[in-house]
């Protein structure tokens, strides 16, 4: 029964109705005690009568009024009075984010605020591990002042167990409730809470990405005509394709929605901080660059370097390589690098990473694989033999500390850092899926996001700050930043995804200071330099061309190095160069390599009679032959065996080897 004007609930006094739903009555109130307007609601039978139910609903509440944060309405009080049960929170001032979608979709501008504002709302309570589970436009309150609040927060996760009585609502829509065995509202339920499944905090980013969907164009994602046609749509449809142009969601911002509202919850972002962070990144250039579906992976997903009896060979320019003012001198040596037994070595692709030289040149970092583990490994370059890095699982992208004594890298959505002397990782910010760092003196730059800008951070970790911005009309990326000598600027390469405005991507300086950036060079991979020289890719071939740190421009003419290998879906190259000119790179092209034999001693027993450029190389039970897979075709591979007594090679397949 509804409260009249001048009931008392304990010491709140009801006076007048504000609203009412599935989950309860909301009426203005007065706190006699305080003398403040309060928000009063009273909690449905079904969930009232219920006291274990209460208990877990009263404990969460509490929890929710300790949080204090801004985007999430601030719980004051529960209780009971004359078997009524009551919650009192703040008073809201404003209309629900139905009503303001009801004035049609949001401006640019008011769609990322409000957005990142729900986010961070949505990351402080998961935090706390409370769930909403029934998120959506009716939960989202916006004040008068702009001021993004979220709604009753938790009370779906304790409905859900109340299956069968009324207090459990399958919601069609606005004002629509129906009674069923499923918790959530229809339109904005993740996939495995269509299927009864168990929720967490990424179906909220479903239900996230689902609102968010529809602030941007004025449509839901997910309609039918009837409830079971609209969860059919949710498990088995995409919503309807985004186009830029007739709706207020900007390229970055669709590819947030995408993510968002992938049907696996492992693809989607997996934490509402991660989320914040994209949406401030976003929001912070107020253009279009910003995290979007995976990209399209090579399946054969970088090299795996062989170990053991048959090593391949790594060419490498070693030594002053350059020499100033006379360009490229240094001997170019073939440098055979085994690393320990079971280890695969990765080098391109998105989980792996080019191997990196330290700063002196004396050490190398690369990515392998142990046990089906991907971790990083140390290596000396005049050593025999390489380290695991405890804790560093999952690893990818390592870049040295301008001492040589610590990497960073990024790992689990994190960047992190670790000593190569030993001890637990640090981490030191969040990075979805990180596309390069580079480190001088106390700071640390890095790319989060496959899209998006370049960030900063403290190497010891700390706050983060957005360093660059994106030109959504040229670029939908900026990744593999490398430092100059003085510490301060910086080079990266700026690219769009779809290969859009070829003119425009290349090789971009910019500075720690701040002020515009400009280009360096088209290109279309990273670049880097070392000991006066800009070196970077261009036609399938490593240039070096002399940089004036002066003027932040090249300079003379561009001296061909030899073919490198490119990972074209990357814009990576894999090649590194120390502070004092030691170059490390992959030949790609025609360059075949010799397939050396060793013994267990480590001791050279000659070459066979076969060259490639080969990978997963495995010996006969006889060891009369060897399968292989050879690139010298380029990226697609082919499965070859060879005669190792006479040479002679046997084709076995046609195209793209299955599982590379």
């Amino acid at each position: 029964m509804p409260l009249v004007s001048g009931t008392k609930l304990g010491p709140y006094e009801i006076q007048s109705p504000l609203g009412a739903g599935g989950m309860g009555e909301v009426y203005r109130g007065r706190d006699t005690r305080l003398g403040r307007d309060v928000a009063v609601k009273v909690l449905p039978e079904a969930l009232a009568k219920d006291t274990g139910r209460l208990d877990r609903f009263e404990q969460e509440a509490r929890v929710l009024g300790a949080l204090n944060h801004p985007n999430l309405l601030a719980i004051f009080d529960v209780g009971s009075a004359d078997g009524v049960k009551y919650l009192v929170s703040e008073l809201l001032e404003g209309k629900s984010l139905r009503d303001r979608l009801q004035e049609g979709s949001l401006s640019a501008r008011k769609l990322a605020d409000y957005s990142t504002k729900i986010a961070s709302g949505l990351a402080a309570a998961h935090e706390k591990g409370i769930v909403h589970r029934d998120l959506k436009p009716e939960n989202v309150f916006v004040t008068n002042d702009e001021q993004v609040k979220i709604l009753d927060f938790g009370l779906a996760k304790y409905a859900q167990e109340a299956k069968g009585e009324a207090g459990t609502l399958l919601t069609a829509g606005p004002g629509a409730t129906a009674p069923g065995t499923v918790m959530g509202t229809v339109g904005y339920m993740s996939p495995e809470q269509v299927l009864g499944g168990a929720a967490d905090s990424r179906s909220d980013i479903f239900s996230f990405g689902a609102m968010l969907y529809e602030m941007g164009t004025g449509k839901r994602a997910f309609a039918g005509e009837t409830a079971v046609e609209t969860m059919n749509a949710i498990l088995k449809s995409e919503p309807p394709e985004l186009d830029a142009e007739r709706s207020k969601l900007s390229s970055g911002m669709a590819q947030i929605v995408e993510h968002c509202l992938e049907k696996n919850p492992a693809d989607r972002f997996q934490s509402a901080r991660d989320l914040g962070f994209a949406l401030r990144a976003l929001s912070g250039t107020g253009a279009t660059a910003a995290l979007k579906k995976a990209e399209a992976r090579r399946s054969w997903n970088g090299w795996k370097w062989a170990a053991g009896s048959m090593v391949l060979a790594m060419t490498a320019a070693v030594a002053g390589y350059v020499s100033p003012g006379k360009g490229p001198t240094g001997p170019e040596v073939r440098a055979v690098l085994p690393v320990p037994s079971g280890v695969i070595m990765r080098t391109l692709g998105d989980e792996s990473g080019t191997p990196a030289v330290s700063p002196d040149g004396s050490n190398l970092v690369f990515i392998g694989l142990m046990e089906g583990k991907r971790m990083l490994f140390l290596r000396a370059l005049n050593g025999a033999t390489a380290k695991a890095l405890a804790g560093t699982e999952n690893g990818k992208f390592p870049f040295w500390s301008p001492d040589g004594k610590s990497i960073a890298f990024f790992a689990d959505r994190q960047l992190k850092r670790v000593d190569t002397a030993g001890g637990p990782p640090l981490t030191l910010a969040p990075a979805d899926d990180g596309r390069g760092g580079a480190w001088a003196g106390d700071t640390i730059l890095y790319t989060p996001y496959i899209y998006g800008p370049i960030w900063r951070v403290p190497a010891a970790g700390g706050k983060t700050e957005r360093v660059t911005t994106i030109d959504a009309a040229l670029h939908t990326t900026q990744r593999w930043p490398r430092f100059l000598p003085d510490g301060k600027h910086f080079l990266y390469l700026a690219q769009h995804h779809s290969g859009r405005n070829p003119e425009s991507a290349g090789i971009y300086v910019a500075s720690l200071e701040g002020g515009s950036s400009k280009m360096v060079l088209r290109s279309t991979a990273m670049a880097f330099y070392s000991s006066g020289y800009l070196l970077y890719y261009r036609d399938g071939s490593l240039m070096a061309q002399e940089f004036d740190t002066g003027k932040l421009e090249p300079r003379g003419d561009a001296t061909p190095l030899g073919q490198v290998l490119h990972d074209s879906g990357n814009w990576n190259l894999l090649a590194s160069a120390s502070d004092n000119g030691v170059l490390l790179y992959q030949a790609g092209g025609e360059v075949k390599y010799p397939v050396a034999w060793f013994d267990r001693n480590g001791q050279s027993q000659g070459t066979a009679r076969f060259t490639g450029q080969l990978q997963d190389i495995r010996l006969s039970p006889d060891g009369t032959r060897a399968a292989a897979v050879n690139f010298e075709a380029g990226p697609t591979p082919d499965l070859f065996v060879y005669d190792l007594k006479t040479g002679t090679q046997t084709k076995l397949s046609l195209g793209r080897i299955p599982g590379l």
